[in-house]
């Protein structure tokens, strides 16, 4: 792995200048130029603020030392890491063992209460063909359900403060970004033929390095567009997360007791009235959970 440095714009605000603050007034000649780089990469899709289009500024002139292969390497290494284990973070959350064994449980009740209906519902001969499953089972994959649904919940709680984070990484990784266009704009490739082979040598190293330097501040905006993408995808994935929380936490606060008295009125009275209000409910709950 490569190991984290400072930028050069990193190191020197560190120690020399204090953080600034939201309410910072730019200089409109500087406000103008920063807003032209912008513009020709289009990032229209959030506001830069007064600090932002100050930390650019500050870093246009010294984002990268093109006589230095490490600067080059590590510019914002620290953001793009970041970015990585925050993603994972997020992933983490919306795909975690938790969801997985909530579906399974899901699934293992609804079939264990279709299984109990058709129980009761046969006839002597056909009971004894067929296995006969208590009541138990379903109260002890509701608790277990239950017990699922507390854990997710809490690792829902992690995720206003991971998407503020991966909000924040997003803007850092568009200043670099643009930081890193404004510098090229002075950085003119030369033309290295000269008699002078030291000189030529120099001019050649030199051009070299802002075409890799180039491709680094590609791979970044690649990165940005992956993260905008998957941000929303997260997002999305979350909602859906949601849904079958509610949708369970229906089934095992509401469903389940209707559901038992169904049984138990079926059981006492033996009408398709109440058969038809089980299945009914059983086909509901499997539809609200998008198990089976």
């Amino acid at each position: 792995m490569v190991k984290n440095f400072m930028s050069p714009f990193d190191e020197k605000y560190k120690v020399q200048v204090k953080p600034i603050s939201r309410d910072i007034r730019v200089d409109i000649e500087v406000r103008n130029t920063i807003t032209k780089v912008i513009n020709s990469l289009g990032y229209h899709d959030f506001e830069f603020t007064s600090e932002e289009i100050s930390r650019i500024n500050a870093l246009k002139d010294c984002a990268v030392n093109l006589n230095d292969s490490s600067s080059i390497t590590n510019y914002g290494i620290s953001t793009t890491e970041k970015i990585s284990v925050a993603l994972g973070d997020m992933q983490g959350i919306v795909h975690s063992d938790n969801l997985h064994s909530l579906q399974n449980s899901l699934n293992e009740l609804l079939l264990a209460m279709e299984s109990i209906t058709k129980y009761i519902a046969s006839n002597w001969f056909n009971k004894l063909f067929m296995k006969k499953l208590e009541h138990k089972l379903v109260d002890n994959l509701s608790k277990y359900i239950a017990m699922k649904l507390v854990e997710l919940n809490q690792e829902l709680e992690k995720c206003p403060d991971k998407f503020d984070e991966l909000d924040s990484l997003f803007r850092k990784l568009s200043v670099y970004i643009i930081s890193g266009y404004a510098f090229l704009s002075a950085c003119d490739l030369k033309n290295n033929s000269s008699n002078d082979i030291f000189k030529s040598q120099k001019i050649k190293d030199m051009n070299e390095s802002i075409e890799r330097f180039k491709r680094k501040l590609s791979s970044m905006v690649t990165l940005r567009h992956s993260l905008l993408l998957q941000m929303a995808q997260i997002r999305l994935e979350k909602r859906n997360l949601e849904s079958l929380i509610d949708s369970a936490y229906e089934t095992i606060v509401v469903s389940i007791p209707v559901w038992k008295q169904y049984i138990g009125s079926y059981q006492l009275n033996k009408t398709t009235e109440d058969l038809i209000k089980i299945n009914k409910l059983q086909s509901k709950m499997t539809i609200s959970t998008g198990c089976r």
